[in-house]
């Protein structure tokens, strides 16, 4: 867990946002919970309790955070040159174990309308709605 969330806040860091890492965002959020791990404080987490985990693959966990998620995730990483080893080996696992290639079917840069941009020429897209090929 804590490996994934390092990458996001890298991938964050690369385009110029400053994020907090989910370990501190639970406390910040849930002042009650304990633990020096993330997975620790997600398990004294109060407001999860009796949350139950899916019984089958076949969940929205996968099948929708993964291409909506951790695809974009990656595929920013790679543009802004930042390594996402953990999140391409989840997305890799995941498509395994549910036979879905999720690569070709999630929000990459390029089905986002954003491949060939530099990280700078995304932001100004993000503030202004106007890209190079506007002009």
């Amino acid at each position: 867990l804590e490996a994934v969330d390092r990458e996001r806040l890298a991938v964050a860091r690369a385009f110029g946002v400053e994020v907090d890492s989910a370990f501190d965002w639970l406390k910040r959020s849930y002042p009650d919970v304990t633990g020096d791990t993330l997975y620790q404080r997600l398990r004294s987490n109060k407001a999860y309790a009796g949350i139950q985990s899916p019984t089958t693959l076949k969940n929205r966990h996968l099948i929708d955070d993964i291409p909506t998620g951790l695809v974009p995730l990656a595929s920013l990483g790679e543009l802004a040159g930042v390594e996402t080893p953990a999140i391409r080996a989840l997305i890799d696992i995941g498509g395994i174990l549910l036979e879905r290639n999720f690569r070709a079917a999630g929000r990459t840069v390029e089905k986002l309308g954003l491949a060939g941009m530099s990280v700078d020429e995304i932001l100004n897209f993000v503030r202004t709605g106007v890209t190079n090929e506007n002009y």
